[in-house]
Order: C-alpha cells, then sequence, then structure tokens
C-alpha cells in the first residue's frame, strides 16, 4: 500500500475518532430536580455601573442540559447552551457552556419556598469564585424565580 494511501486511511480514522469523541456527552452528574424547569432572573448592577441591566430566562432539563438567553431593554445579550449539576450535597451549583474547557462556573445555591401557599419558588446563588477582569460578575449573588405551570 502507497504512502498516501496509508496516510489518508490514517487521517480518517483519526478524524472519526475525534468526532466520535466530541460528540460523546459528558458522563453523567448529579443533579437538583427541584432546579428542573424555567426560570427567570434579573441583574441590577448597583454597585457596578459600568455594567448593563438585564434579564434572563433559564431553562435546566433533568438531564443536565441547559439553555439561557439573556437580555436588555433593547436586544440580545447572551444565548447559551450548556450543561449543569451539582454536588451531592446541594449547595453548590455548577454550570459549563457547550464547547467551553475551563474550569466550570459555580455557585453556592440555596432554595427558598414564599410563603404564597408555595405557589412562588426561589434560588439564591452566590458566585464562589470571581470571574475574569472585565467581566460583569453580577455582584456575585442574583435570585432567579422559577415559572410555576398553572394548573389546568
Amino acid at each position: 500500500m502507497s504512502t498516501l494511501i496509508k496516510n489518508t486511511a490514517l487521517t480518517c480514522i483519526l478524524l472519526s475518532t475525534q468526532i466520535s469523541w466530541a460528540q460523546t456527552p459528558p458522563p453523567v452528574q448529579p443533579i437538583d430536580p427541584q432546579l428542573v424547569g424555567e426560570w427567570e432572573g434579573e441583574f441590577k448592577p448597583i454597585d457596578e455601573p459600568a455594567c448593563t441591566a438585564y434579564k434572563w430566562h433559564m431553562t435546566r432539563k433533568n438531564d443536565g442540559t441547559y439553555q439561557f438567553h439573556a437580555y436588555d431593554a433593547t436586544q440580545t445579550v447572551l444565548n447559551d447552551e450548556g450543561h449543569w449539576w451539582v454536588d451531592a450535597g446541594h449547595s453548590h451549583y455548577f454550570e459549563n457552556v457547550n464547547g467551553q474547557v475551563e474550569e466550570p462556573t459555580t455557585y453556592r445555591y440555596m432554595l427558598s419556598q414564599n410563603n404564597f401557599n408555595g405557589i412562588t419558588v426561589e434560588t439564591e446563588y452566590t458566585l464562589t469564585q470571581p470571574l475574569a477582569a472585565g467581566e460583569c460578575s453580577q455582584t456575585a449573588r442574583f435570585n432567579e424565580t422559577k415559572l410555576m405551570k398553572e394548573a389546568p
């Protein structure tokens, strides 16, 4: 077999291996079923006047994936998809944007039921490490409110 054919075959094998590796889902991580669903939040840059106020819609699925859509008064600010999970004690929340190779963003989180007949569920998140310089840090703390489906 000529060297060209051998090299071509080897390249095809390597490419197919890389493609299948890239499509392999991440290992199954524990989730908190109480975080599954649709959530809304708002960032008000009280302590960071150089940052833009925005709202978001987060959908977390029970397969550990999420979709995030942030928008300000004029346009979409960010659309992300990725994976989320929690630690075994359900005190830390992790998320990785698809294709992100750095460490996941990590938050401490706490769920609370407001006393409106258990209808409103809020989660408070606190960033455990500062974000890179120049990024709006969300003042390291924010709340989300779960969108509850109305009974038929």
